[in-house]
């Protein structure tokens, strides 16, 4: 059997093989530009929702600063009540030992003379 290599060649080269082959090179490269296209728009999505749990760790940071402060507000207003007690305190128990010091002075000094 012989076969002709020369015939093969021209059918492998003919329009319709050149055709069918630049056929599946375009489908190809659509096939690869859309997948770019995939591949760019899932990594969007990746990078919107990581804006997302950034955007939403600051909004929870925001808020425990806000309890922060506002607890910080009500500890400081409960300091100054009890700093004002204690300050009132104070004084009551400075005019307590005054009067009993006088009342001890006065004391000893009716002692001494009788």
């Amino acid at each position: 059997r012989t076969v002709n290599v020369t015939r093969a060649r021209e059918n492998v080269e003919s329009p319709v093989v050149k055709q069918s082959r630049i056929q599946c090179f375009n489908y190809t490269d659509e096939k690869i530009d859309e997948l770019e296209a995939r591949y760019s728009y899932m990594a969007k999505i990746q990078e919107n929702d990581q804006n997302d749990v950034e955007s939403d760790d600051e909004r929870v940071a925001l808020a425990i600063s806000k309890l922060d402060v506002d607890e910080n507000k009500k500890i400081q207003k409960q300091l100054k009540k009890a700093n004002t007690t204690l300050a009132q305190e104070l004084k009551e128990c400075k005019t307590n030992l005054a009067r009993t010091s006088k009342t001890l002075r006065e004391s000893n000094s009716v002692e001494i003379v009788a």
